[in-house]
């Protein structure tokens, strides 16, 4: 049925059940600890909990070059057995690419593909281009200076 507390349709995920996240009472006790941290907030002359002072001491003996900090924990690509393979792409893991760009890898990446005979064809059309200017006598300077 209708649960109490009017808020119109609001109010369907509410419970009766005490023990649910989503009852009167959980909701009270999250409230009230939201309460207690504003009011440690508010009050600076409190004293600060242990846990606190421990994390900050650790911190401040890190920044200071006394204790070295713990390696982070090492990342497993590896599925559970009997999951369904969700294919990934490769690049960026290190065990695939060993953290270098894949596409720099090729053999034309610095120079990019150069045809032998295309490069020769070239060099024979530019010879034969310089033969044929030379034998008509198609020398600029000689018409720039040709009236002086």
């Amino acid at each position: 049925g209708r649960k109490k507390g009017g808020g119109g349709g609001f109010n369907w995920w509410k419970t009766d059940d005490e023990n649910s996240r989503f009852s009167d009472k959980a909701r009270d006790d999250m409230f009230e600890a939201q309460q207690e941290i504003l009011r440690q907030r508010k009050n600076k002359s409190q004293v600060q909990s242990n846990a606190t002072k421990e994390r900050r001491k650790a911190v401040s003996r890190q920044m200071k070059g006394i204790d070295k900090p713990k390696p982070p924990k090492k990342i497993e690509y590896d599925e559970p057995e009997g999951s369904i393979p969700i294919p990934l792409a490769s690049f960026g893991i290190p065990k695939y690419d060993g953290g270098e760009r894949f596409d720099l890898r090729g053999p034309y990446v610095d120079e990019g593909y150069v045809d032998a005979k295309a490069k020769k064809k070239q060099m024979e059309k530019a010879k034969a281009k310089a033969k044929a200017k030379a034998s008509r006598g198609d020398d600029p300077l000689k018409k720039m200076f040709d009236g002086f």
